[in-house]
């Protein structure tokens, strides 16, 4: 019905100006909108052409855009049986009454013939379209003259209703003369080499003015300098080969040429030779015949000498050429080939280096007939490891879980460089049954698939990007771990905007909404994976026994790699924000190139705070990845631990993956508090403390003699580097109490009172040294005031006394630092002076035998209450701490009394606050001024209140 509106009828709102044309699902007219605008106005009624005119639309919109070379398409919607969508319109190329859309095809047509230096630029603008589609994993699928339209002049890309994305199945499509031959004889699927096969077609039929069926032929007339020129570029964009195609739209792009070189002397002279002869055609033909009957006799009388010689040196040269392709292969991944035999097929490597050496040697002594054969050889024994690296599918469904397991464990072999080893047959066949097992897999699942980009993030514009299985070796440790499961890792760090909405807080510095969050504690994060996982588990989105988590340091070090695709090309601040180029601020994430996976800012912008595999030697610690936009381009590759329970700086943030897990993950790595203890001849050490500073050197010694032992003090150099060794954190920059004083000039042991007469120094990077460790510490107090504070101090008791540490409690005597004692219910109490943080005191209660106080029934926070009425104004930390927005105490219990909001709190956290008493009620604060130690009655003489307080 809507093929034969006529001239000024209306339609969804738009006057009919003219008929552009009709397709095979619809019709196409010039229209003018009701603001006066001139474009063009797209129906297409038939039902069955709907769903995949919308999909093709839906993915073209996706990245169209602002890019010249691609068609902008303004508006859809739907009108009674029909959808349409309206988008820019064509100029005119027909006369001033009828109005014919000026395509490519028509302009030919009609006779137009475009300079080669046209043909180029318009095949640059519609290559930059297509580079970009391509970037998004889309693929246009009909390519040709009739589908290029002129808009104000400039060349775009029209008909997105084809468009599809790269792994999604589609019927056939195309036009002949412009479907590569391996579509049309191996009914091999639609992909973007077909797209770049199509454009170097349609740059021949311009520069030449032939039709596509006429390729490689030139016209007569054309200049020689210009088929030379162009000649290159049309066999390499057309060629019958896939693989001797070019690759990508940027190779592409690179052999264009930004000018033609005027004819050379021989050019021309071979140019008015042929014009002559044209003139001259019968006396040519005379003179033809006495030459070629001259060289006849000439060429039989050397060609039996030169035939052999030629031979030889084509045998040579195929010989040379076969090497070169397969070390160009191999360098395309730079000793990725070699590192999955190490991994996977350790066995073979030993007879594969000897080979791969006999190649170097013969290359070395141009013996190219002695290489060929070394590569032979090596193809062979690098097809056969393929053959037995290859993942079988499997016969039979096996459930959800299992079949995508199979088919990530399938795309991590096609993306292993192994694969390519496959002869071309085997390896599309393998595609080919992949793809129909693909196709009853994902049958009413709505989750991530494998292989291609997702972005089923329900609530926010957020992508996460497939990585196949595969194997990383470890630059810190040099180990190789095995990654044996696919997961999907976001494409970009985690915005501020991503975190406040999902958390309600805004912990960070940064006043753009768009740039990553920072400052956020390792609690956070895992609360808003949680969110995450918990959104879509419910939206039915999540792969079975997946969750999102943070990633571990194999799985960002593997991404980091680029997986199995090797190194990135791009320089590495085209594709990082780093010092040189942030102006000392972070930027939204994307703000630069992707690496070969796609992922955003795996380098600079943000360190990126990721789960280390091991245990790390530093007390309480993550680590963070990947520099930030203060940091130098050597620097970003540097691994760095830091403390899980502090704020994290201004240039520190995260990303998650959707990987591997359960629900027990988040509250196996949720973090409470551990100690950091070492044994050295004979002395137990801990370092007591966080990253605040809250104890001056009386506090310090008050606390240490509370738990029955002293500042620390070392013998001898050795001693004092195995605990830095032991306790890394100590030997860091952060001033750290021990049990040294200055007494006229001279720096003694406060309990031995020996003479500290050895110094430690450290040799710096420069080659120069300079006092470091305990000196620089020791001297760091020189000038300080009684009330200076330290952040941690270093405790130390004797062996054989440590076991009996808390004897002095039994005493009942007033201890250092000890505010107050008293009994409520089966429990007892000590009131201790200080204000350390939550996670140490957990650790401090432990060590003396007892627990932060769990306050759990009516009755006891009554009672504890009306006990402590003479400190009611001091803030005292007890053992209930938030988790995932709830309350808890130490023992388990859920805390579900109401607290208080604390009106100074520090930066916004909804896992870092705790349970502080003040004025007889509870507040949600992550600061305080005491902290009260609980004994229990009847749970052993290690917490027992009968055997620790009398």
């Amino acid at each position: 019905m809507y093929e034969n509106l006529k001239k000024g009828e209306s339609f969804a709102g738009c006057e009919l100006l003219a008929l552009c044309g009709k397709g095979s699902y619809g019709v196409t007219y010039l229209a003018k909108n009701p603001i006066g605008k001139i474009i063009a106005v797209k129906i297409i009624s038939l039902p069955h052409a709907l769903e995949r005119e919308l999909r093709g639309l839906k993915n073209y919109m996706a990245v169209s855009g602002e890019q010249p070379g691609l068609l902008k398409v303004f508006h859809i919607g739907k009108q009674e049986h029909c959808c349409y969508y309206t988008m820019e319109a064509a100029d005119n190329c027909g006369d001033g009454e009828n109005y014919i859309p000026a395509t490519l095809g028509n302009l030919m047509r009609q006779g137009r013939r475009f300079p080669p230096e046209e043909a180029v630029a318009i095949s640059r603008e519609l290559l930059n379209g297509i580079s970009v589609m391509h970037k998004a994993n889309l693929i246009h699928r009909d390519i040709k003259p009739d589908n290029i339209i002129f808009v104000n002049g400039k060349a775009k890309l029209s008909d997105p209703g084809l468009v599809i994305a790269e792994q999604e199945y589609a019927t056939f499509a195309g036009t002949l003369g412009f479907i590569p031959p391996e579509m049309l004889e191996g009914g091999i699927p639609a992909n973007k080499q077909s797209d770049l096969f199509a454009i170097g077609k349609v740059f021949y039929c311009m520069a030449t003015g032939n039709p596509p069926k006429m390729y490689p032929r030139f016209p007569d007339d054309m200049d020689i300098s210009i088929c030379r020129q162009l000649f290159p570029v049309f066999s390499c964009a057309c060629d019958r080969d896939a693989e001797k195609r070019f690759q990508s739209a940027e190779d592409f792009l690179k052999e264009l040429p930004e000018t033609f070189a005027p004819p050379t002397f021989l050019e021309k002279t071979r140019t008015d030779f042929r014009n002559w002869k044209k003139l001259n055609s019968e006396k040519f033909r005379r003179i033809l015949g006495a030459v070629c009957c001259f060289c006849m006799l000439l060429l039989l009388s050397v060609s039996a000498g030169y035939i052999y010689k030629s031979r030889q040196e084509k045998v040579l040269a195929e010989l040379k050429n076969k090497v070169e392709t397969f070390l160009a292969v191999d360098q395309e991944r730079k000793g990725l080939t070699m590192f999955q035999l190490e991994v996977y097929l350790p066995e073979l490597l030993p007879d594969l280096l000897a080979v791969k050496k006999a190649l170097e040697e013969s290359i070395k002594k141009k013996d190219y007939r002695k290489a060929a054969e070394s590569v032979s050889v090596l193809q062979k024994q690098l097809r056969s490891a393929a053959e037995r690296l290859k993942v079988p599918l499997p016969a039979r469904s096996g459930g959800l879980e299992k079949d995508l397991a199979s088919a990530g464990r399938c795309y991590g072999f096609l993306s292993a460089p192994l694969a390519q080893y496959l002869p071309r047959t085997v390896l599309e066949k393998y595609k080919q049954e992949l793809a129909a097992f693909e196709k009853t897999l994902y049958s009413g699942y709505s989750g991530p698939r494998c292989g291609v980009r997702w972005g089923g993030f329900s609530n926010f514009q957020r992508h996460a990007v497939f990585v196949p299985p595969g194997a990383v070796k470890m630059k810190h440790t040099g180990k190789i771990h095995k990654l044996p499961y696919h997961f999907w890792i976001w494409e970009k760090e985690v915005s501020i905007q991503d975190f406040s909405h999902f958390m309600g807080i805004s912990p960070q510095y940064s006043p753009h909404s768009n740039t990553p969050v920072e400052r956020v504690s390792w609690n956070d994060i895992l609360y808003f994976a949680y969110i995450m996982t918990e959104s879509l588990r419910n939206n039915n989105s999540l792969p079975p026994s997946y969750i999102v988590r943070p990633p571990t340091e194999a799985e960002w070090e593997y991404v980091a790699n680029n997986a199995w695709l090797g190194p990135d090309k791009t320089k590495f601040e085209d594709r990082a924000v780093i010092r040189k180029n942030s102006r000392n601020r972070s930027w939204p994430s994307g703000s630069k190139e992707p690496n070969k996976l796609g992922v955003y800012d795996i380098y600079g912008n943000m360190w990126e705070i990721v789960q280390p595999l091991e245990k790390t030697k530093m007390q309480n610690s993550v680590v963070i990845r990947g520099g930030s936009y203060m940091s130098s381009e050597s620097s970003c590759y540097r691994r760095i631990e830091y403390l899980a329970n502090q704020f994290i700086p201004y240039d520190i943030g995260f990303r998650l993956v959707i990987a591997p897990g359960n629900m027990d993950y988040f509250d196996k790595h949720f973090f409470i508090g551990e100690g950091a203890k070492t044994e050295v001849d004979g002395k137990i050490y801990e370092l007591i403390g966080a990253n605040y500073s809250c104890f001056n050197r009386k506090k310090a010694e008050e606390l240490a003699a509370l738990l029955g032992g002293k500042l620390a003090e070392f013998d001898n150099t050795e001693q004092f580097n195995k605990v830095c060794s032991d306790i890394p954190l100590f030997s860091e920059s952060w001033h750290c109490a021990v049990g040294g004083v200055k007494k006229r000039d001279k720096w003694v042991w406060q309990n031995s009172k020996k003479e500290i007469s050895f110094g430690f120094r450290k040799k710096m990077n420069s080659g120069k040294t300079e006092e470091k460790y305990l000196y620089a510490r020791l001297k760091k107090w020189e000038g300080k005031n009684e009330n200076f504070k330290f952040p941690i101090f270093l405790c130390q008791w004797d062996k054989k006394e440590f076991p009996f540490r808390n004897k002095q409690l039994e005493s009942g005597k007033k201890l250092p630092g000890e505010l107050f004692r008293f009994t409520a219910g089966n429990r007892k109490y000590m009131l201790i002076d200080s204000s350390m943080l939550w996670n140490t005191a957990v650790r401090f209660c432990e060590l003396l035998g007892g627990r932060l106080a769990c306050l759990d029934t009516p009755e006891i926070r009554k009672e504890v209450i009306k006990k402590l009425e003479k400190y009611k104004y001091i803030k005292i930390l007890s053992g209930g701490y938030a988790k995932r927005n709830k309350w808890y105490f130490l023992n388990g219990k859920e805390i579900t009394f109401n607290l208080q909001k604390n009106r100074a709190s520090s930066i916004p956290s909804l896992n870092r606050n705790f349970a502080v008493l003040y004025n007889g009620e509870f507040y949600d604060s992550q600061f305080s001024q005491a902290f009260l130690c609980e004994w229990v009655e009847g749970k052993g003489r290690e917490n027992s209140a009968s055997s620790i307080l009398r």
